[in-house]
């Protein structure tokens, strides 16, 4: 039984990254602090990154039309 079917990749690498920084970014809110608004837009923008490469990962790709 495999756990992981594919190697630990750059793309899986930086869409952690991405993650985490969204996550950081966003830290003084949950404080209860004052979020600015460049620190929303970039928590936005990461976010919708990982959204986007997680959702890349779902599709197969695959050029034989017998498969």
């Amino acid at each position: 039984m495999h756990i992981i079917d594919a190697p630990l990749g750059l793309a899986n690498v930086l869409t952690v990254l991405c993650a985490l920084v969204c996550l950081w970014t966003v830290l003084p809110e949950k404080r209860g602090g004052v979020i600015q608004a460049r620190l929303l837009a970039l928590s936005a923008g990461l976010a919708g990154i990982v959204a986007l490469v997680l959702l890349a990962g779902v599709f197969d790709v695959s050029h034989d039309p017998d498969s």
